[in-house]
């Protein structure tokens, strides 16, 4: 479905399979970061509950936000950069 993605620039017929791929690219990354965040806050759930830890770090919450952010960013600039006449 990378057709109905909402994309930075405009799509030409000839630049619209790399701009595809680079949409498809950002899904998968975002997708895997968001299953390791419920696998992590899973385990850390379970450290709790076997008194083993008190908390969930501090640390969580700005490494996910600025990894999402960044994740989005890299490929807004390839996606930019594709679009660029060689």
């Amino acid at each position: 479905m990378p057709h109905i993605y909402n994309y930075p620039v405009d799509l030409s017929a000839e630049e619209a399979p790399r701009l595809y791929a680079i949409g498809v690219s950002l899904i998968i990354w975002m997708k895997l970061q968001v299953v390791a965040l419920f696998a992590l806050l899973s385990w850390r759930q379970i450290e709790v509950a076997l008194d083993r830890t008190s908390a969930l770090e501090a640390w969580i919450v700005p490494a996910v936000v600025t990894l999402n952010l960044a994740t989005v960013a890299f490929h807004v600039m390839r996606m930019r950069e594709a679009r660029r006449p060689a």
